[in-house]
């Protein structure tokens, strides 16, 4: 989808949480990518995400003053996620980066 199109479904997301008055609450975005080092078919929990340039963070302008955030994924559910996917043992699983510019390509590898 990309940074865009899921800025606004996150955004939504949260309104529709709040509203509800929702805690505790997980998200999980799953999509496509191309991948390095990978066999087709594999599926790559983001350990984090490497917007631009490179590094794990997000940056994103908040009433006019740029805010960096965290891609690290909470190690305790990256450990859950690859569990479901042992236990279903359809699907090759890993835990790896990805890279998500703000154009919707995405590349996933478990080498980063």
């Amino acid at each position: 989808m990309g940074i865009p199109s899921i800025s606004i479904v996150s955004h939504e997301l949260i309104k529709l949480l709040y509203r509800a008055k929702c805690s505790n609450v997980t998200t999980v975005c799953i999509g496509t990518s191309g991948g390095i080092g990978l066999e087709p078919g594999s599926v790559v929990i983001t350990r984090q995400c490497g917007g631009t340039p490179f590094k794990p963070q997000f940056e994103e302008v908040v009433l006019g003053k740029t805010v960096l955030r965290s891609t690290n994924l909470d190690e305790q559910l990256a450990k859950e996620l690859m569990q479901c996917g042992k236990e279903i043992g359809r699907f090759h699983t890993v835990i790896g980066n990805t890279r998500c510019p703000l154009d919707c390509s995405g590349v996933a590898s478990p080498l980063m």
